[in-house]
């Protein structure tokens, strides 16, 4: 459950359990690299973080500069009448399709002249197509963040997913690359801040939790493989 886990905690349980398993049964003895920290010290630290005055005074001003004014609804064309009844029964549907390989191979050279990721070339065309749907200029997504960027977090199970508002403008007038380079800022200034709470930045503005009415997933989870535990003769 996410109240204790997340996507990268249940590779680590299915790493260990088959580094476990395996030894078990073929005999053998194994030692699995200790933990540096756990999850309580990675709490204490967070609490520490909130309360800095450095901290509170930037990630707070950089949220009240997102959340500040009203975040615009994504209005969205629509081919069939829903009324308020479809809207809360929870039906939905999906679309799936694969990137060509030689597509990709495109996406990731441009990633690459532009000093950029794959992800950040692939979430700025997602939103330039909101953009166009939607015919709106002031585009709000959430993506979720892995929480992981702190050295030593890498091995702990726990939940350190954390969904991050991100607001940019587009322009179809600009070039792609400006575009690109604004998306890119925009990002990684969100997630500079992203162990901030925004319960506090609301308190101050007096808003309920906003509704963000799109989220982009790019899955890359790098599975770490069964070779990482140490094995005893």
């Amino acid at each position: 459950h996410h109240i204790i886990s997340d996507g990268l905690s249940m590779e680590i349980l299915k790493r260990e359990f088959y580094l476990l398993y395996e030894a078990y049964r073929q005999g053998r003895d194994i030692q699995l690299s200790p933990m540096e920290i756990q999850y309580k010290d990675f709490a204490a630290w967070h609490n520490r973080y909130i309360e800095d005055p450095e901290i509170k005074d930037k990630s707070h001003h950089y949220w009240l500069q997102i959340l500040g004014n009203a975040l615009p609804p994504l209005e969205l064309p629509r081919d069939v009448n829903i009324n308020q009844s479809d809207e809360t029964s929870g039906a939905s549907a999906g679309y799936r399709f694969v990137v060509a390989g030689e597509i990709k191979e495109q996406l990731k050279k441009i990633a690459e002249i532009h000093h950029t990721s794959l992800f950040m070339v692939v979430f700025s065309a997602f939103n330039m197509l909101l953009a166009r749907l939607s015919g709106q200029t002031d585009i709000v997504c959430g993506i979720p963040s892995a929480g992981r960027e702190l050295p030593g977090l890498q091995d702990i199970v726990g939940f350190f997913v954390n969904t991050v508002i991100l607001r940019n403008m587009v322009d179809h007038e600009e070039p792609y690359t400006v575009y690109l380079e604004r998306v890119n800022h925009n990002t990684m200034k969100a997630l500079e801040n992203q162990y901030y709470p925004l319960e506090k930045v609301l308190d101050d503005l007096k808003m309920k939790y906003p509704t963000i009415p799109v989220f982009f997933n790019m899955f890359n989870m790098n599975i770490v493989k069964a070779e990482k535990g140490t094995e005893k003769g």
